[in-house]
């Protein structure tokens, strides 16, 4: 049995923190079905425990040396050359083991050349994610949450001209989104640039919980091959009329959502993170 603590890096006034306790409140609950004892605080570093980092693009760069070895940084952000949080990471990257939820992210960091201490953990399913009964009526045609761009105003512009009814969230997490879901027929992931990567950990909440997602294929194409049987895929010219067709066929979108939970079922978060910790575990992770 370890001991760990999940950091969460909280700047003050900053409301965003809460996409990164959502993540560590993940991570938490599969170290504890492990066996191992487990915390998610903001700002707290301990040092007779592993201490697990979310967010550690929002510490400044000298507390590098502040963190005691055996920390692990957990990265969230997707590693482009545009990047804002890119340059204020990469120090801790190169410090410490890396956990990333992105396959793609790991090959994008030794491309800038990091060490081969960065890792995948595989985002999966974990019955702590499971909120929602399947039976809650649905009012809502399409919910999107996320920073707001233009090109994703332009699209949900165009479904709402062709009559789709969507609800968009701002800074809102936890419980309060997860209301939103449950009522929610189709749940939208529209990329902010069109080479985003597909960020399955933003997205997960829908799939874990009978919810049918509709994603935006970008130009990297790099949806995990197990889980497009379970999202409706399509480019972003003919996502509208997607959403439109899964909306008029009750029958197509009700299998498409049972098909999504049950492919999101079969990722195994904890033994994900069991092979992470593993004795001798390679460097990808497991794959």
């Amino acid at each position: 049995m370890q001991r760990f603590n999940l950091i969460v890096v909280r700047p003050e006034a900053f409301v965003h923190h809460q996409a990164y306790s959502g993540a560590a409140n993940i991570l938490c609950a599969a170290l504890r079905r492990l066996g191992h004892l487990a915390r998610v605080a903001d700002n707290q570093m301990i040092r007779d425990a592993t201490n697990i980092v979310f967010g550690a693009h929002y510490l400044e760069p000298d507390l590098v040396d502040a963190l005691p070895p055996g920390t692990i940084i957990y990265n969230t952000e997707m590693v482009v050359s545009y990047s804002p949080f890119l340059p204020a990471l990469i120090p801790f990257v190169r410090r410490f083991e890396t956990w990333d939820y992105s396959e793609a992210n790991v090959r994008a960091w030794r491309e800038v050349g990091v060490p081969e201490r960065v890792r995948w953990l595989r985002p999966g399913y974990i019955p702590e994610c499971t909120t929602i009964d399947p039976a809650t009526p649905t009012d809502i045609d399409a919910i999107f949450y996320g920073t707001m761009t233009e090109r994703r105003r332009i699209m949900l512009d165009e479904l709402s001209a062709i009559g789709v009814r969507v609800q968009y969230l701002q800074n809102m997490y936890g419980a309060a989104r997860d209301a939103y879901i449950a009522r929610a027929k189709l749940v939208l992931n529209i990329h902010s640039r069109p080479d985003s990567m597909f960020e399955i950990a933003r997205v997960s909440q829908a799939l874990s919980n009978h919810r049918v997602l509709v994603s935006e294929l970008g130009t990297r194409d790099d949806v995990d091959p197990d889980l497009r049987e379970g999202i409706a895929l399509a480019p972003l010219s003919e996502l509208a009329a997607l959403c439109r067709a899964l909306l008029d066929d009750d029958a197509r979108r009700k299998a498409l959502a049972e098909r999504g939970f049950e492919v999101f079922r079969s990722r195994d978060f904890v033994a994900s993170v069991g092979a992470m910790l593993a004795p001798g575990a390679g460097s990808e992770g497991p794959l």
